[in-house]
């Protein structure tokens, strides 16, 4: 009986030891990317209590404006499906697509087009 309660100790041990390997990985070194990550939705969250500047065309028609429901600013695409294949979308559930996505920082303020 004892040799079975052993090997039931170091099985468990081990899978204990694995455990502890695994989380520190996640929270340490795999951190990083796990934050800029596209589909973390957390930071999109916190990015949209911020106001995000407008998509504009070249001739003046505003193609992706803002509208504000309590702490968070939605985006409204007065074109709808006219611009959607290239225009994408910011989305709470589903992250950043098209334009949305590539000029992020540019849309967000976090570095200005002109400064």
């Amino acid at each position: 009986m004892e040799r079975p309660l052993r090997r039931l100790f170091l099985v468990f041990t081990l899978m204990f030891l694995a455990l502890i390997v695994q989380l520190t990985y996640v929270q340490v070194w795999a951190a990083p990317k796990l934050k800029i990550n596209p589909a973390n939705t957390r930071a999109i969250e916190e990015e949209m209590k911020v106001e995000r500047g407008a998509i504009v065309s070249a001739d003046g028609v505003e193609l992706a404006v803002n509208r504000q429901s309590g702490d968070y600013f939605f985006r409204e695409y007065p074109q709808g499906s006219l611009t959607s294949p290239w225009l994408g979308y910011n989305s709470l559930r589903y992250g950043r697509a098209g334009v949305e996505r590539v000029y992020n920082e540019e849309l967000s303020v976090r570095r200005g087009c002109w400064g």
